[in-house]
C-alpha cells in the first residue's frame, strides 16, 4: 500500500510547481531548502512527475569537495 499524501506534502508540491513555473532557470537543491523550506525536493519532484510534469535535473558536482546536488527545471 502506498503512502498517503499529506495536506503539507500537496503544499510543498503546489509551492515547488509555482517556483518553478516562475523561475526558468529552476530550482537546486540548496535553494528549495533556504527559500522553500523543502527538504526532500527530489520526492517532491518525483510527485509532480507522477502529476504529468516534465522536469529535467542537471546534477551537478563541486571538484574541489566531490559534493553533488541536483538542479530541476520545469520543461515548458
Amino acid at each position: 500500500m502506498g503512502k498517503l499524501k499529506t495536506k503539507h506534502t500537496r503544499s510543498q508540491n503546489d509551492k515547488l510547481l509555482t517556483y518553478l513555473k516562475e523561475h526558468k532557470e529552476g530550482i537546486t537543491t540548496f535553494q528549495a531548502v533556504e527559500i522553500l523550506r523543502i527538504y526532500r525536493i527530489s520526492a517532491r519532484v518525483a510527485d509532480l512527475r507522477g502529476r504529468g510534469y516534465k522536469i529535467s535535473t542537471i546534477l551537478h558536482k563541486d571538484e574541489e569537495t566531490g559534493k553533488r546536488w541536483g538542479q530541476y527545471i520545469l520543461v515548458a
